[in-house]
């Protein structure tokens, strides 16, 4: 989290216009609001902390909360292990003139890398590569060392199932029409993964917004030094996967069918 936020205040072109919004969801993590209380001094930053959670897992919860406190046009989900490429802020502001009616939302790649050898002090001075960081092959994209949305992501919008393409962890949407369509389905929360996609499937099917990748809006994502409670293999235990299914429609043929083209040896069981 601390060389997330160091990343956000060393934007290049500067945060005059950015607000963040930071979710405590039950963190273990004891300098949580130390952390924040450092940053809040370099950056216009809240923090709402989650304490009535029977789970850590609540991610529409939390970003359902920051959608009802923003104050920007935009809305960006940015996980916390999740660092923004030093330019990111001057490549949403380019995109940012659109025509009247239009209502577009962008994504960008993540970039999987070791950062322990990366100090916050560093990056928050702006004096780390992150390009020269070692780059490896995550968990969270099934040990595919390139982001495996790659070559659709550069074909959006004109793509199969979009939504699939617009992850959670860095995503950015117009705040209004985020909760025209409803927000984040809570009934996720509890369990990892697909609120995300499911949340893209209202607002490209429902609010007709028009994903865009770029470029300049990567991510690197931060490797957790602990492996994950779960296993991402095994879809038929996971009820978020059961339920995507069944709000989009053809979503658990095309996702099977991306799994052994990718030679991903996913576990989704018998259709309910």
């Amino acid at each position: 989290m601390a060389r997330t936020l160091a990343a956000l205040a060393a934007q290049e072109a500067g945060t005059d216009d950015l607000e963040v919004i930071l979710v405590d969801n039950l963190s273990s993590d004891p300098r949580v609001g130390e952390i924040a209380s450092r940053y809040s001094e370099l950056l216009d930053l809240t923090l709402v902390r989650q304490r009535d959670l029977e789970h850590p897992y609540a991610l529409c919860r939390a970003r359902n909360l920051a959608l009802a406190r923003a104050r920007g046009r935009w809305f960006w989900t940015l996980d916390s292990d999740c660092m923004a490429n030093s330019g990111f802020l001057a490549t949403l502001r380019e995109l940012d003139p659109v025509q009247a009616g239009e209502h577009p939302a962008f994504t960008g790649e993540r970039i999987f890398i070791d950062a322990a050898g990366l100090a916050e002090p560093a990056v928050l001075a702006g004096r780390v590569d992150m390009d020269a960081a070692p780059r490896i092959r995550s968990d969270s994209n099934y040990g595919i060392a390139r982001d495996r949305r790659f070559p659709a992501l550069s074909d959006l919008p004109d793509v199969e199932h979009p939504w699939d393409l617009m992850h959670g962890g860095n995503t950015v949407f117009e705040t209004a029409l985020g909760r025209d369509v409803g927000g984040y389905d809570e009934d996720f929360d509890g369990c990892w993964g697909y609120e995300d996609d499911e949340f893209a499937y209202r607002l490209i099917a429902e609010g007709g917004a028009r994903p865009r990748w770029s470029a300049g809006l990567s991510v690197y994502h931060q490797e957790s030094a602990s492996p994950p409670a779960y296993d991402r293999l095994e879809k038929a235990a996971n009820p978020n996967w059961q339920r995507v299914c069944e709000l989009i429609p053809g979503y658990r043929e095309y996702k099977l069918a991306a799994f052994a083209a990718r030679g991903v040896p996913v576990r989704a069981g018998a259709r309910a």
